[in-house]
């Protein structure tokens, strides 16, 4: 698969971007591709998606269901989210009808004695990275949902050879047809098993995570294609999109035209790290207008609706399997 009139970095493009923006020989660079690639993705989450949501405080927005279990008022806070927090939190009655939720009210530690906790599940409050309903085990009879809206956390950006491209989708027998990623290996990537959770990623810009979390049946190296329950595929999901281990891509989850900004951010610290002073002055002038130029961009953009997860655990197939199971944007 040709490259060279990709309007996106996948991590071969941007590995390529940084060096040519640092100029730096392979034989002189102290930095190995998958070094470049921790400081992309560390600049990705301390200065890129700070940017982002600067501009669009809902750009990474979405929503997920986790059903109740009877007599278990502990639940984690979605570890997908950016911070571990969320942003809102509801009572959904039917897990399947949006339209059941219902408020709750979050209380301080301090104010657990002003309530008896025999109100539902309506109050709660934070203890760690769990969400704690204030009610007695009794109370809670396992039906209905936790309803959380949350900043979901862009994938780390990994080596091409890690991920696959989809070829082909039998939707009837969740039969799904894949090639390597970096155009260089003819087998699927090594790193895929049988065992291990999967996202689905959008190749087209944005490059938004499809569905994440996914488990599939079995994996099949020499026919090089996964099957997986046909009900986990996401209706949205088309050739040409990717498949990598849950966590991960080889695509930066957010707009094309801000895929050079990361470049940039990145060069800046790899120019640093090799001690290249004189250029690291000249890419980080070009870095502030950069960050300037991509500013106004993300301000003149029209957000859109929040987008929506289902947790594997929903009662019905549709949206999943099993006790943590499936989410899908």
């Amino acid at each position: 698969m040709s490259t060279a009139n990709k309007s996106y970095y996948s991590s071969i493009e941007l590995l390529d971007s940084i060096k040519k923006r640092t100029n730096i020989p392979d034989s002189q660079n102290l930095l190995d591709d998958n070094d470049i690639l921790k400081l992309a993705n560390d600049e990705m989450s301390s200065s890129l998606i700070p940017l982002i949501l600067s501009k669009q405080e809902n750009y990474f927005r979405i929503q997920e269901i986790i059903p109740l279990e009877a007599g278990v008022k502990r639940y984690e806070i979605p570890y997908r989210s950016i911070g571990a927090k969320f942003q809102e939190v509801f009572y959904i009655s039917d897990i399947n009808d949006e339209e059941t939720k219902q408020d709750m009210i979050q209380v301080s530690t301090d104010e657990l004695v002003d309530y008896n906790g025999n109100n539902g599940v309506f109050r709660y409050y934070i203890e760690g990275e769990n969400l704690v309903i204030h009610t007695s085990e009794d109370n809670i009879d396992g039906i209905g949902g936790l309803l959380f809206f949350y900043l979901i956390k862009p994938n780390a950006l990994v080596l091409n050879e890690r991920v696959a491209i989809i070829q082909n989708i039998d939707r009837t027998n969740g039969i799904i047809t894949l090639i390597n990623s970096d155009e260089n290996k003819t087998a699927l990537p090594t790193n895929f098993s049988a065992t291990a959770l999967y996202d689905f990623v959008r190749t087209k810009s944005p490059h938004k995570i499809i569905s994440f979390d996914v488990p599939i049946i079995s994996i099949n190296t020499s026919g090089k294609y996964i099957q997986l329950d046909p009900e986990n595929i996401p209706p949205r999901l088309s050739i040409g999109d990717r498949l990598s281990l849950a966590g991960e891509t080889d695509l930066i989850n957010c707009p094309s035209e801000l895929h050079p900004l990361l470049a940039q951010m990145t060069a800046t610290l790899v120019l640093e790290a090799n001690g290249d002073v004189q250029n690291l002055a000249v890419a980080t002038r070009r870095l502030e207008k950069m960050e300037n130029n991509n500013g106004l961009m993300l301000d003149n953009r029209i957000s859109g609706s929040p987008i929506k997860a289902k947790s594997r655990h929903n009662i019905l197939r549709s949206s999943g399997i099993g006790r943590k199971g499936k989410r899908s944007i």
